[in-house]
């Protein structure tokens, strides 16, 4: 995903992070990125942030949020 849409490795970060610090964890990843990025508090008011999570089989989770 990251490859196909472009976008470069520091605005996906807390993917990596996540990943190196607890390896796959399917769908669960989601609420590990958002912690990081709760603690973090990198993003300013009206940025907008995509996740996307991968479960078993076909399962996808999409999230858009705005920084408020």
């Amino acid at each position: 995903i990251e490859n196909s849409l472009e976008i470069p490795r520091e605005k996906s970060k807390y993917s990596w992070q996540v990943l190196n610090k607890f390896g796959n964890v399917s769908s669960a990843a989601i609420l590990f990125v958002l912690k990081e990025l709760e603690t973090e508090k990198q993003y300013k008011k009206n940025d907008r942030v995509v996740i996307v999570g991968m479960g078993p089989g076909m399962s996808v989770e999409i999230l858009l949020l705005e920084c408020l």
